[in-house]
């Protein structure tokens, strides 16, 4: 009999009996144990549990994103008329360019593996999904990245170019599920335009422009003390770009080999552009328009923040340009897991893009960019606990699909961790337990957090 390969939790793509072969974990929602484990199947192991695997993809990735990232930039350039610096692309499609490498070197390379294994398959393929891959700018493609619906969008248009000789593929009735973006209201986005109206005619060149520095507001307002400027705060409007028809030229293959990874840089070569954001294609002078149109200065000698760097496709776009006109781009430490792992693209990419970057205390003698200044997110808060108090344990999730590599559980990996929290819940002692308060993580991610704990602690 021949088996089924199923790549998501939509269940729509299962087949209704049979041997089925789920292509990761991520497949087999907790909730949903009593469907999938009722069939004959088998669930493919993760290739990156190998762990001298995944560091060396790791740094083999990195060279293919940093060749990428120099002929896109000239691609783009040539493609949008223009003649912006490579550290302006780097700024702009750096975060997304080094996920999706990331991203469908993964998904690729898991089709892979299961094919070489499996002489012939089949899989049910929802009809006309490619819409689900369609996505706006970085925010936009962060939430999506994380969807099963894009998830199984991207594994079908990978075995239509890639595996179709090894797999049948079954075309179902059932569509995509369109998503609606949330505009900001037009009061707030007003109010935003009076607030940086107003810093403007209080700036002045000379000033370093401060947007999203991961400070209170009161701590900013005394950093511009010290700076010796007017204590101005800078707003982004927010505004979406629209979405424009899709041009037919994604369809074109790329022309870029480095052969790091010969078989992989082909299927880069064949999606790239089907996966590329609107804002940096089809909509991208609509994105420079904005990002000039935002109130924000002219000119400024240098721009720090702490947390615009990623998703914020119009901030991005005006530090390019700013930087690219000779202003310094300074960025502060957001968060943790830096200075202190073999893994962390996104560490390096910060560095790269900025003039100087304020760490949380950790330096690099090899790195004069990096400035240990302190912790200066909680350096004023003072911490207070009762020994009389409870014990708290803080959980978390990460996402179920893979996405840009640093040092951290990945993908079905995070469910070791959570039987982990578990296990180590069990061994304390039951004068513990009597005061132990579990928070499990704001965003659940599919992985059943309460119901697990509420089923392995049901008596207590």
């Amino acid at each position: 009999m021949v088996a089924t390969l199923v790549t998501s939790p939509i269940e729509s793509t299962w087949p209704k009996k049979g041997k089925v072969i789920f292509l990761g974990s991520w497949c087999c929602l907790f909730d949903r144990k009593e469907k999938w484990s009722s069939y004959d199947y088998l669930i493919e192991d993760f290739h990156w549990d190998d762990r001298r695997k995944l560091l060396k993809n790791y740094h083999e990735l990195e060279k293919i994103y940093e060749n990428y990232l120099s002929e896109f930039s000239k691609y783009l350039n040539e493609f949008h008329h223009k003649d912006f610096s490579e550290r302006f692309w780097r700024i702009l499609i750096g975060p997304w360019l080094y996920s999706t490498i990331n991203i469908l070197y993964d998904r690729w390379f898991m089709l892979f593996k299961v094919v070489s294994k499996q002489q012939y398959l089949k899989k049910f393929v929802l009809n006309d999904n490619s819409e689900s891959l369609k996505v706006l700018d970085m925010h936009d493609f962060n939430k999506k990245i994380e969807e099963d619906e894009w998830n199984e969008a991207l594994y079908s248009l990978l075995i239509k170019k890639f595996f179709s000789s090894n797999i049948n593929i079954i075309y179902l009735d059932e569509t995509h599920k369109k998503q609606i973006r949330i505009e900001e209201k037009n009061s707030i986005f007003l109010l935003k335009r009076i607030a940086n109206f107003i810093a403007k005619f209080f700036s002045r060149n000379s000033d370093v422009f401060v947007i999203s520095p991961y400070i209170s507001h009161l701590n900013r307002f005394f950093l511009q003390i010290n700076l010796k400027q007017f204590p101005v705060f800078w707003f982004q409007s927010n505004k979406k770009i629209s979405f424009k028809k899709s041009l037919s030229f994604r369809n074109n293959p790329l022309p870029f080999s480095y052969k790091i990874l010969p078989e992989f840089e082909k299927v880069l070569n064949e999606t790239l552009l089907n996966l590329i954001p609107q804002s940096y294609f089809e909509s991208f002078e609509d994105l420079i328009e904005e990002s000039q149109n935002q109130g924000w200065p002219n000119s400024t000698k240098s721009i720090f923040t702490s947390n615009a760097f990623i998703s914020d496709e119009i901030f991005k776009c005006w530090a390019g340009i700013k930087t690219d006109e000779g202003a310094k781009l300074i960025i502060g430490q957001h968060g943790g897991n830096f200075g202190m792992t073999p893994m962390a693209i996104h560490e390096s990419h910060q560095i790269k893009i900025s003039d100087k970057w304020l760490s949380w205390g950790w330096d690099d003698p090899k790195n004069k960019k990096i400035i240990p200044i302190g912790n200066f997110k909680t350096s004023f808060k003072k911490i207070k606990h009762s020994q009389k108090g409870n014990a708290l344990l803080v959980g978390m999730t990460l996402p179920r699909y893979s996405y840009y590599l640093y040092s951290v559980p990945i993908a079905g990996q995070i469910e070791r961790y959570l039987n982990d929290q578990i296990k180590f819940t069990r061994f304390l002692s039951e004068k513990i337990l009597t005061r132990l308060k579990i928070r499990t993580y704001p965003s659940d991610r599919g992985w059943s957090q309460k119901r697990r704990w509420k089923e392995a602690f049901k008596n207590k």
